[in-house]
């Protein structure tokens, strides 16, 4: 997702909570799902696009470094008061 790619992941543990499926990536629970899903990015560039931009604003949002220095920083200057 950070690379901008879209994203297929099994529907199983963090995938479930990071991938939000359909918005910025997929989440699938058998092989069924997998060739749909992945046959749906194939034939569309579009698609392929959408999906791996929002992955890529998802991750910077809640997951980059700087996302996780303020709430780092917000911790350690609520600990001080």
């Amino acid at each position: 997702m950070a690379s901008g790619i879209p994203v297929v992941a099994s529907n199983v543990g963090a995938n479930s909570t990071v991938v939000s499926d359909g918005n910025d990536g997929f989440l699938v629970d058998n092989n069924d799902e997998w060739i749909h899903r992945l046959s749906k990015l194939i034939e569309s560039s579009e698609l392929r696009r959408k999906i791996g931009s929002a992955g890529r604003k998802r991750i910077e949002k809640d997951f980059s470094v700087e996302a996780w220095g303020k709430r780092f920083d917000s911790i350690l200057l609520n600990e001080v008061r």
